[in-house]
């Protein structure tokens, strides 16, 4: 049985604004030699490249879709963002020998800025709670090799400006 005047009321997820900085140390072998390239021969990989499949590999680790998540079935809903995870998803990056940090940022609505996560002691957690309905959205990566991540996101433009990016969209009529 069921009552005659049951409703149901559908939402779509709500996405919430990330920003990331990472501080990484490059392997000896990726990284650009003048030499090599005068002799127009290249090093295994160059140093803007480790950084740039860094940026990819947290983009596509952080999509809703898939391969993105843990289980590469998309990032689920509701599913709390942790810096020790991206450090994992960074170290398993071809080139990269250390990570030096990760700092998580969300929107500040009312500055129109990046505000950094709260980390009382420089070894706490620090992770980006979201409430069941909700999703990250990747919006500013900053990858910067051979020093701490920043501490601030100011004046970063937006990596993925000129890509698309595929939101699942709810139709108004169902």
């Amino acid at each position: 049985r069921r009552p005659i005047t049951t409703e149901m009321y559908v939402i779509g997820c709500e996405y919430i604004k990330l920003g990331v900085s990472v501080g990484v140390t490059i392997l000896g072998e990726y990284e650009e030699d003048e030499e090599l390239r005068t002799n127009s021969t290249f090093s295994l990989i160059g140093r803007d490249a480790v950084l740039s499949n860094i940026r990819e590999t947290l983009r596509r680790f952080l999509w809703p879709l898939m391969p993105g998540g843990v289980a590469g079935t998309g990032w689920p809903l509701g599913r709390n963002v942790r810096d020790r995870e991206l450090e994992v998803v960074v170290a398993r990056v071809p080139g990269v020998d250390t990570v030096l940090g990760v700092n998580l940022f969300i929107e500040d609505k009312a500055n129109k800025d990046w505000k950094m996560l709260p980390r009382p002691t420089p070894s706490t957690l620090q992770e980006l709670v979201l409430g069941s309905w909700q999703l990250p959205e990747l919006m500013s990566v900053v990858v910067v090799a051979d020093e701490n991540p920043p501490q601030h996101l100011r004046g970063v433009a937006n990596p993925f400006a000129e890509d698309g990016v595929a939101i699942p969209v709810v139709p108004k009529v169902c």
